[in-house]
C-alpha cells in the first residue's frame, strides 16, 4: 500500500446546461432537466448537442395498460352482477343496485367524448375501440396515428374543464369518478358499510339465539332430572303398594 500512487483525486462531477453549471455527486443527472436523466459518459470542454425525442413506445404501452385495467374492472363486474341461465346460477352481486350503478356509469363515461382533445374526442379515437361487451379492444394503427399528435392526447386524457366537468378528458373524468364513489359519501363506500352492518346484526342475533338456546337447554335438562326424580319416586311407592296388595291378599285367603 504504501508503494501506491494517487494518479487523480475523487471530486463532484461539473457540467454547464444552457449556461447553468450543475454539480452532481455521480455522473447520472436526474435533476437538471425535468424528466430527463443525462448520463456523463467522458470530460469535455466542447459543447455537446442534446437531442430529445418523445418516447413513443411508453406511451402506447400506457394507453395499452390503461385499456387492460380497464378491462378487467369492466369483466369482473360484468362476472359479479350477470346470470347464467345454462347452469342457473347467478353472480355474488347480481341484482346489487350499487353495483349495477357502477357498471353503467363506467361504460357512460367511455363511451362519452370531450371536446378538449382537439382531432381526439372519442376512445375509438385513440384507438380504443369500446365493443358491445362493453371491453376496450385495442386497434394499433389508430393509436399510433393519436401518437403522432401528442399535445392532442395528452389533453384527451388529462384536460380539465372547470365549467363543465364531464366535458373534462376522459383520465380525469374516470379520477373524478373514482374519487367519488370511494370517498367517504361514495357509493362503494355506503355500501360496504351497509353491508358490514348486516354482518354485524346477524352476529349480534346469532350470539342472542345462541344464549336462548343454551338457557332452554339448561331449564329442560332441570326439569328432566325432575321428572327423572319424580318418576323414580312413582317407581318406588308402586312397588310398594304392589307389595301391600299382595300381603293382603295372602291374608284374606
Amino acid at each position: 500500500a504504501g508503494s501506491m500512487t494517487q494518479t487523480q483525486a475523487a471530486g463532484n462531477a461539473n457540467a454547464m446546461i444552457d449556461g447553468l453549471t450543475i454539480v452532481s455527486e455521480s455522473n447520472t443527472l436526474d435533476s437538471a432537466v425535468n424528466g430527463l436523466t443525462i448520463s456523463l459518459n467522458k470530460t469535455t470542454t466542447s459543447a455537446v448537442n442534446l437531442n430529445v425525442a418523445s418516447d413513443t413506445n411508453s406511451i402506447k404501452k400506457a394507453v395499452t395498460d390503461f385499456a387492460t385495467a380497464y378491462n378487467s374492472l369492466s369483466t369482473l363486474l360484468r362476472d359479479q352482477t350477470k346470470y347464467d341461465a345454462a347452469t342457473k346460477t347467478a353472480g355474488t352481486l347480481q341484482g346489487d343496485s350499487a353495483a349495477v350503478a357502477l357498471q353503467t356509469q363506467l361504460r357512460n363515461i367511455t363511451m362519452g367524448s370531450t371536446s378538449l382533445g382537439g382531432s381526439l374526442s372519442r376512445m375509438a379515437d385513440i384507438g380504443l375501440d369500446p365493443g358491445s361487451d362493453g371491453l376496450l379492444t385495442v386497434n394499433s394503427t389508430k393509436l399510433d396515428a393519436a401518437v403522432g399528435k401528442l399535445a392532442d392526447l395528452k389533453n384527451f386524457f388529462m384536460a380539465a374543464d372547470t365549467v363543465t366537468p364531464t366535458n373534462s378528458g376522459m383520465a380525469a373524468q374516470l379520477r373524478s369518478f373514482g374519487d367519488l364513489v370511494l370517498g367517504t359519501e361514495g357509493s362503494i363506500t355506503t355500501r360496504q358499510t351497509g353491508l358490514q352492518s348486516r354482518i354485524t346484526d346477524n352476529t349480534d342475533r346469532q350470539s342472542s339465539m345462541e344464549t336462548r338456546v343454551l338457557l332452554t337447554e339448561k331449564r329442560l335438562r332441570a326439569r328432566y332430572t325432575a321428572l327423572d326424580t319424580q318418576m323414580a319416586s312413582l317407581t318406588s311407592l308402586s312397588a310398594y303398594v304392589t307389595q301391600q296388595i299382595a300381603a293382603m291378599n295372602k291374608t284374606s285367603a
